[in-house]
């Protein structure tokens, strides 16, 4: 398995960065930052869309300020 650091096209921390799937096409980065900013203050979101058509494909990435508040166990209590 490849070092987070090693990929080239990827910006950010990953280690403050979380994965989020199953979205519903409609959500918002705006929506999806207000929803996640009860953890810990968000530097961005990345809803991942379709680079043709700019569609969501129901995934998206939210990169935490603090490592810790990236920790997905917090996120599930």
């Amino acid at each position: 398995m490849g070092h987070p650091w090693d990929d080239k096209k990827a910006s950010g921390n990953p280690y403050n960065t979380v994965f989020v799937g199953r979205l519903n096409y409609n959500t918002t980065e705006e929506r999806l930052k207000r929803e996640f900013e009860i953890f810990g203050p968000v530097e961005w979101v990345r809803v991942v869309k379709n680079r043709e058509t700019r569609k969501s494909r129901g995934y998206a990435f939210v990169e935490f300020r603090n490592e810790r508040d990236a920790d997905c166990k917090l996120c599930l209590s």
